[in-house]
C-alpha cells in the first residue's frame, strides 16, 4: 500500500466500518475497495476511470488531502490543468506539510506555467518553495531550473541545475547546462567541475573544446595546478598531438613535478621533436642531474640555432650549454666554447661568471684575476650580482691584487645563486655557509638567498635569524623589513616585534604588492578586520595571481561573518596553489554546505 495512504485509510475505515468482535474476519470497507480499485486503475494510467472513482469519492465521502493529490495527478496526466490546480490548492491547504503534496503543487504549477505565460513568475515562486520544503526531489530542481533559464534568470538557474546533479550525478544535460550558464556568469568553479565530469564521462567534441579553452585560460591566470588536471585529459584525448604534451609538461615543469614533466615532454617530443621541446627536455633533465643526458640535446640543438640570431630558443640554450657544461666539470670544452662564442658578439655576463667560476676550479688564478677585473666592470643590472656588497672593504679592486682564497670565496657566492635550481636548497646552503665564503662582507644579498633557502626546506628559525643578521646590516631594507615582519606573524609571542618590522616597511613602500599583503595580515592578526580588508584589497589589485593575498583575503571575509563573499577567493586560492591543500579543500567543502544549509533555513522561515 502507498505509505501516504495509511493514515487516511485508517480513519476512512474507522468511520465507515461497524465495531466487530475479534473473533470476526475483518473485511476492507466499502469505501477502502472502492479506493484501493481507483487506486490500481490509475497504477494502470486509465486516468478515466480511476477518476470517475475518485469523483463518486469526493461526492459521498467528504474531503482529505490525500483524495485531492489523487484527484490533482489524474487531472494533471489528462491535461485537465484547471482541475488538477484546483484540486492541488485543496490538498495543499489540507495537508500543507506533506511532501508529496508539495511535489505535485510544484510539478502542476510547472505545466500550467508551461500553458499560461503569466502565471509563470507564481509558478518560480511555488517551486522555489517546494524546492526548500522537499530538497531531494530532483524532479523540481529539474522543472525550477527550466523556469528561471525561460526568465532569463541564470543565478537561480545555474543554482538549481547544481543541485540536480548533487542528488544525480550521472545526469548529463544538467552538467551540459551548468557548463553553458557558468560560461554566461563567469563562474569559474562551476564551468571548471562541469567541464571535468563531460570530458571524463561524455568525451566528445564540444567536451574537449570547452575543456582546451578552459586550460588556456587557466594558465593564463596561473591557475597551475588546475591547468595540470585539465592537460592530462588533454594529453590522454588527444594523445598523438605533442602540443598538448608539451604544454602539460612545462606546467609540470613550473609545479617542479621534474618527473612527470620528462616524461610528457619525452612524449611530445617522439611526436613532434621541435627546438623547443628539445630544449625543455634538456632543462628538465639538468634538474633531474641528468646531465649527460641534458648534453648531447643541449650540443645538437646549439649546433643547429647558433648562426640563427633571431630564435628566441639561442641564448637560452647557450646559457643552459654552458650550465651544464660547469655542472658536469668540463672545464676546458667551457672555456673552449667561450673563446668561439665571444669572438663573435658582445660580453655575455652568464658566460663570463661561469669562465670565472671555470678559471677559479682549474685554480687558473691569473685568468681568474683578468676575468674577474673584468665582471667588475659590468653594471649590476647586467649581471645580477653586486661584487661591490660582497666584497665590501674586503678589497680595492683598483689597488688590490685578490687572493685565491677571494677568489674561490667569490665564485662560491656566484654558484650558489647562479645554480639553486640545478643544486638545490641543500646544495646551494653547502656553499654559502662554507668557510672559504667567511674572505667575504657579510651581505644583505646572501643572507636573504640564506633565509629563502632556509625557508623552502621548512626551517623557519634559521631562515628568521638569516633575516635578522641582514636586518642589521641594512635597518631601511624595506624588502628584509617585510621578509622578517611577515615570517614573525606565525611564530610564537612575537607579533609586536612583527608589528615593528612591517609598519616600517609599509612607510617606507606603502605601494608595494608584497608590503601591503603582509600589513594586511598583520592587521588581521591585530583583529583590526576592517584595515585588513582595505589593505588586503589593495594587494590583491596590484598582485592578482597571489595565493597568499586570496586566502588572507577569505580568511578575513570570513571572520567577519561574511561566508558568501569569501568562498570565491578560497576557491581562486586553491586554483592558485603550488601544491595539494588537502585541509583547505575541506575548509571550502565544509564552506559550500554551511551556505547551502544558510539558504536551506532562510526559505524554511520565508512567509
Amino acid at each position: 500500500m502507498d505509505p501516504m495512504l495509511s493514515s487516511f485509510f485508517i480513519t476512512l475505515a474507522y468511520l465507515t466500518t461497524p465495531a466487530v468482535s475479534s473473533s470476526q474476519t475483518q473485511a476492507p470497507a466499502p469505501g477502502v475497495r472502492q479506493f484501493l480499485q481507483a487506486r490500481s486503475l490509475q497504477n494502470q494510467r486509465k486516468y478515466d476511470q480511476a477518476l470517475v472513482l475518485y469523483r463518486q469519492f469526493e461526492t459521498t465521502r467528504g474531503t482529505s488531502p490525500e483524495l485531492y493529490l489523487r484527484l490533482a495527478e489524474c487531472y494533471r496526466e489528462l491535461g485537465d490543468l484547471k482541475n488538477a490546480w484546483e484540486r492541488i490548492e485543496k490538498a495543499r491547504q489540507l495537508g500543507p506539510r506533506q511532501q508529496e503534496i508539495t511535489i505535485q503543487w510544484g510539478l502542476i504549477a510547472y505545466a500550467r506555467a508551461q500553458k499560461e505565460k503569466l502565471f509563470l513568475p507564481t509558478a518560480r515562486k511555488i517551486l522555489k518553495v517546494a524546492t526548500q520544503e522537499v530538497p531531494q526531489e530532483i524532479e523540481l530542481w529539474g522543472r525550477s531550473a527550466e523556469l528561471s533559464e525561460s526568465q532569463k534568470d541564470s543565478e537561480e538557474a545555474l543554482e538549481a541545475w547544481s543541485n540536480v546533479v548533487a542528488l544525480r550525478e550521472d545526469f548529463i544535460p544538467a552538467w551540459e547546462r551548468i557548463l553553458a550558464l557558468s560560461q554566461q556568469l563567469n563562474r569559474y568553479e562551476s564551468r571548471r567541475q562541469a567541464t571535468l565530469y563531460l570530458v571524463t564521462r561524455v568525451g566528445d567534441k564540444r567536451s574537449l573544446a570547452a575543456l582546451e579553452s578552459l586550460a588556456i585560460e587557466q594558465v593564463k591566470k596561473n591557475y597551475t595546478m588546475h591547468a595540470e588536471e585539465s592537460y592530462v585529459l588533454l594529453s590522454q584525448a588527444l594523445a598523438t598531438e605533442a602540443d598538448s604534451w608539451e604544454v602539460l609538461g612545462l606546467i609540470q615543469l613550473q609545479l617542479k613535478k621534474y618527473t612527470q614533466a620528462l616524461k610528457s615532454l619525452q612524449s611530445a617530443l617522439a611526436l613532434r621533436p621541435s627546438h623547443r621541446i628539445r630544449f625543455s627536455t634538456a632543462q628538465v633533465q639538468m634538474l633531474l642531474g641528468q646531465n649527460e643526458e641534458a648534453h648531447e640535446f643541449l650540443r645538437t640543438l646549439w649546433d643547429e640555432i647558433k648562426e640563427d640570431r633571431q630564435n628566441p630558443l639561442r641564448d637560452k640554450t647557450k646559457t643552459l650549454l654552458v650550465i651544464n657544461l660547469f655542472l658536469m666539470k668540463r672545464y676546458n670544452t667551457l672555456l673552449e666554447f667561450s673563446r668561439t662564442d665571444q669572438s663573435k658578439e658582445s660580453l655575455d655576463p652568464i658566460l663570463s661568471l661561469h669562465v670565472f667560476m671555470t678559471s677559479v676550479a682549474k685554480e687558473d688564478w691569473p685568468a681568474a684575476r683578468m676575468q674577474f677585473s673584468t665582471l667588475l666592470n659590468l653594471p649590476v643590472s647586467e649581471l645580477g650580482l653586486n661584487f661591490k656588497e660582497l666584497l665590501g672593504t674586503s678589497l680595492n679592486p683598483l689597488a688590490s691584487t685578490p687572493s685565491p682564497k677571494l677568489l674561490r670565496a667569490i665564485a662560491q657566492r656566484c654558484q650558489a645563486e647562479l645554480h639553486l635550481p640545478y643544486l638545490g636548497e641543500e646544495g646551494a646552503l653547502s656553499l654559502l655557509k662554507s668557510p672559504d665564503l667567511s674572505e667575504l662582507q657579510p651581505a644583505v644579498s646572501t643572507l636573504t638567498l640564506e633565509s629563502m633557502c632556509w625557508n623552502n626546506l621548512g626551517k623557519t628559525q634559521e631562515s628568521i635569524e638569516a633575516l635578522r643578521k641582514a636586518q642589521a646590516l641594512d635597518p631601511t631594507n624595506a624588502l628584509v623589513l617585510n621578509n622578517l615582519g611577515y615570517a614573525l606573524l606565525d611564530t610564537s609571542n612575537t607579533l609586536p616585534e612583527a608589528a615593528f618590522y612591517l609598519e616600517e616597511a609599509y612607510r617606507l613602500q606603502p605601494e608595494d604588492k608584497h608590503i601591503l599583503d603582509s600589513m594586511g595580515w598583520l592587521r588581521f592578526k591585530q583583529s583590526r578586520l576592517a584595515e585588513s580588508e582595505q589593505l588586503l584589497r589593495k594587494a590583491q589589485s596590484l598582485n592578482s595571481e597571489s595565493y597568499e593575498v586570496h586566502l588572507h583575503l577569505y580568511e578575513c571575509l570570513e571572520a567577519q561573518g561574511r561566508d558568501e563573499e569569501s568562498l570565491p577567493y578560497l576557491e581562486i586560492a586553491l586554483a592558485l596553489r603550488r601544491q595539494d591543500e588537502g585541509s583547505l579543500l575541506k575548509r571550502r567543502d565544509d564552506l559550500r554546505r554551511k551556505l547551502n544549509l544558510k539558504k536551506f533555513q532562510q526559505s524554511s522561515t520565508a512567509p
